[in-house]
């Protein structure tokens, strides 16, 4: 009996240094070498956006459109499906106002993008297909607005609540026209 519990003791001590060991292994791999801020893909994903990001998009004419509202998108986000009224009510609001424009940017074929923004009740100026983290958006919805030069002066993140949307509206209202 006294042979059985040493040789227990034994495997039970060398599985607890083995577990050690793999979860030492992990942190140094992932924490350490790897740190989770860390650009992955080597420069195809950048920061986050933020006010004063200057954005890139080719295919829109900041000068054009005054104020660009961009409205990042997809049909498979429940957040987005819920924050639709709120996107309905500023597309009214900002299609009423002819210095300013609303894109809708979306992760996959333009072609999806119509439809879906009809569900939801929202008319835009344009819709777009753009790779959302060479952008530096990291989720959907993602509600920004540039102005002429492209710059961010306005950005906001998941589903807002009515304090949130209240602070776009006023934003919108407020800044100069193009």
């Amino acid at each position: 009996m006294n042979n059985a519990f040493k040789r227990l003791h034994v495997i039970t001590n060398i599985a607890i240094l083995a577990v050690c060991l793999l979860l030492g292994y992990v942190i140094v791999k992932n924490f350490i070498l790897n740190p989770p801020n860390a650009s992955k893909s080597a420069g195809r994903s950048k920061d986050p956006i933020k006010v004063g990001t200057k954005l890139s998009l080719p295919e829109v004419d900041w000068q054009k459109n005054g104020r660009t509202v961009l409205l990042v998108l997809s049909p498979t986000c429940h957040f987005c499906r819920e924050s639709g009224p709120f996107y309905s009510k500023l597309s009214e609001v900002l299609l009423s106002q002819k210095s300013a424009s609303l894109v809708a940017l979306f992760p996959r074929e333009v072609s999806e993008g119509p439809s879906y923004l009809q569900t939801l009740g929202i008319s835009v100026n344009e819709v777009k297909q753009v790779a959302f983290d060479k952008l530096g958006v990291k989720g959907t919805p993602t509600l920004i607005i540039a102005d002429k030069g492209g710059e961010v002066v306005g950005v906001w993140f998941g589903k807002l609540s009515s304090a949130e949307e209240e602070v776009v509206l006023k934003q919108l209202q407020a800044a100069p026209a193009g």
